[in-house]
């Protein structure tokens, strides 16, 4: 019976890990496909001010 549980619990998480993955994914493609947007209309895609970003503030300051 423990494992069967264990075996269940188990299968949930991983069903849990493919939800998430998929929608990072969605989330990614969705973000390519503003980006690829932005460019086509003459826009700069990343900020004008670099400390924007979480990157551009931990290398900035």
């Amino acid at each position: 019976m423990a494992q069967q549980a264990q075996a269940q619990e188990m299968r949930a998480w991983l069903k849990r890990a493919l939800a998430q993955a998929k929608e990072a994914h969605r989330a990614q493609k969705d973000w390519v496909r503003q980006m690829a947007e932005r460019a086509a209309r003459g826009e700069a895609i990343a900020p004008s001010d670099p400390t924007r970003c979480g990157f551009g503030r931990w290398l900035y300051g």
